[in-house]
């Protein structure tokens, strides 16, 4: 759980996609965004993601979950789950589908789709099979689980996507990207005091067309977005640090330790003592 943030999906080399599989104690992504399309299918447990300023949404077993390019999400757990990221990358997939960069996609259909349907169903075994492999890892797994990413790609293009019309496309990776050398020194610097003021001083542009550009683009203000970040490298430093609670609040940032514990709570459903006797009871 080294990278949370925006862009720090590591590179897949030459296939043109990874698998990250998730094995253990609670987590929290904070909100964050990447090129790649990202599909998570959880295989025991429940798996919650809240896209944008939306409604929190709930992974259940044997439920796959898309997120599309460039699209602002969180995800966490509040107990142990198992479950796996697939992150495809449009750039080294343009080699097998020219204009797969330009593709959004979606899992929604009508019940009396067949052809869909029986599409669905082929994309869920694919990701039983995967993790059946995973678990089992006999000779030569990781062939058989590129061939499954591939085939699964190949059925999201012809069955789910559809092309995005170029100032689609122009609009959605302005703003984003726009903001990703602020995200990225928000990750490297969120211990620091960061203002409103300063954040739109880094960008080059007045106060009040940052709140709407930052709001618009990742769903929460800026106050929210930078503790949601102090949060999770709180929870992370529990797994191994013997500083106390408000110690650890202090060091990343929080003068505020009852806003730390509210929204720690949200977050985890929990407090931070409680979710350091977790993590210590499951390491």
């Amino acid at each position: 759980m080294d990278h949370y943030f925006h862009e720090n999906v590591k590179t897949a080399g030459e296939k043109g996609f990874r698998i990250d599989f998730l094995e253990g104690t609670p987590f929290y992504y904070p909100a964050h965004w990447h090129y790649a399309l990202e599909l998570l299918f959880c295989t025991k447990g429940f798996i919650f993601v809240k896209v944008g300023d939306g409604e929190s949404m709930t992974a259940h077993t044997q439920q796959l979950f898309l997120l599309n390019s460039m699209t602002i999400h969180e995800s966490w757990s509040h107990e142990a789950y198992e479950g796996f990221y697939i992150h495809i990358f449009p750039d080294d997939m343009k080699r097998y589908v020219p204009t797969f960069d330009k593709l959004r996609f979606s899992l929604s259909f009508s019940s009396n789709d067949l052809e869909r349907a029986k599409a669905m169903s082929r994309i869920n075994a694919n990701m039983m099979q995967i993790a059946l492999l995973h678990q089992e890892q006999p000779e030569g797994y990781l062939l058989e689980c590129a061939a499954l990413v591939y085939s699964t790609t190949q059925v999201l293009v012809q069955h789910f996507s559809h092309p995005l019309v170029e100032e689609e496309v122009k609009t959605v990776q302005t703003g984003i990207a726009r903001l990703k050398p602020l995200l990225d020194y928000i990750d490297l610097h969120h211990a620091e005091e960061l203002t409103l003021d300063g954040a739109a001083d880094y960008m080059g542009v007045t106060k009040e067309y940052f709140c709407r550009l930052f709001k618009k683009n990742m769903g929460v203000s800026l106050t929210r977005y930078v503790n949601s970040v102090r949060i999770a490298h709180i929870c992370e430093e529990m797994k191994y640090s013997d500083l106390t609670i408000s110690e650890l609040a202090e060091k990343h940032g929080f003068a505020n330790i009852k806003l730390m514990n509210q929204m720690f709570r949200e977050i985890y459903g929990c407090t931070p003592s409680q979710k350091r006797k977790e993590l210590n009871a499951s390491g």
